[in-house]
């Protein structure tokens, strides 16, 4: 990966992390108010952002920790078998 503001490794992985620990809680939360708000004028967009929030979101994030964070080969079997059922769920 390229180091985009010239900081050392250990930086720029501090704020790659803190970007996930900030940044996915806060994506939960805008698409928990965008569903609650469909589902307030009856828009059918609810249960897809519903969907996204609760069954897209969690493996994906795994995914994302495990193979950046924890440096697990991309061709390993808990990442394939993540990568799967979040292709299973966009289906």
């Amino acid at each position: 990966m390229s180091n985009l503001l010239n900081l050392p490794n250990d930086q720029e992985i501090l704020l790659q992390g803190l970007a996930i620990i900030i940044g996915l809680p806060i994506v939960v939360i805008g698409l928990g108010e965008l569903t609650e708000q469909c589902k307030r004028h009856k828009n059918p967009l609810a249960q897809i952002l519903n969907a996204t929030r609760n069954l897209l979101l969690p493996p994906l994030s795994l995914w994302l920790v495990m193979a950046h964070f924890f440096d697990v080969p991309k061709d390993s079997l808990a990442l394939r078998i993540i990568g799967s059922l979040s292709g299973l769920l966009v289906v």
